[in-house]
């Protein structure tokens, strides 16, 4: 917002300075470009912004869904299996979460689910890691995530790749 109102000041100190024919007049920015009287062109504004689907930081810091092979749960917390081929040589990875999660030693199965329904779960703000049991299993079977009173899980918060042996 506050470089959109930056280009409007230069753009109309800019227009100023064409209209008048006074020694005093504002110098036009080097973006200005005087065509004609009438005419002024600026060079072409870019814009940058994160889009929030994109993924950041290196690819093996995140899992491929699609690819996972297995868990388990360790003393530290969750462990997942993923094919080495798809993740860079990686086979496990730690999957830490947003404080405990107290659900997974009773869970039959797990999914993991990327925020915005992709394959790439890399601990960013609404992954999840999604707990099943057999009804839950059943759902996810079908393509379906479970949701409502089937849906279980812990918010994941990291994602690391394990030391290979």
């Amino acid at each position: 917002m506050r470089t959109a109102h930056m280009l409007m000041a230069g753009l109309a100190t800019a227009l100023a300075g064409i209209g008048s024919a006074a020694a005093a007049s504002p110098p036009v920015p080097p973006a200005v470009v005087e065509h004609g009287a009438s005419t002024v062109t600026m060079d072409p504004v870019k814009v940058r912004a994160p889009h929030w689907r994109d993924i950041r930081g290196a690819t093996d810091q995140c899992v491929d869904a699609r690819f996972l092979r297995g868990w388990r749960e360790d003393g530290e917390g969750l462990v997942v299996e993923v094919s080495p081929r798809r993740h860079a040589g990686n086979r496990y990875y730690r999957v830490e979460t947003v404080g405990s999660c107290p659900d997974l030693g009773g869970a039959h199965a797990i999914q993991l689910a990327s925020r915005n329904r992709g394959a790439a779960v890399c601990g960013r703000p609404g992954d999840k890691v999604v707990l099943l049991d057999h009804v839950s299993q059943g759902l996810a079977a079908m393509g379906t995530l479970p949701t409502g009173a089937f849906s279980r899980g812990c918010e994941i918060s990291r994602v690391v790749p394990m030391p290979r042996h």
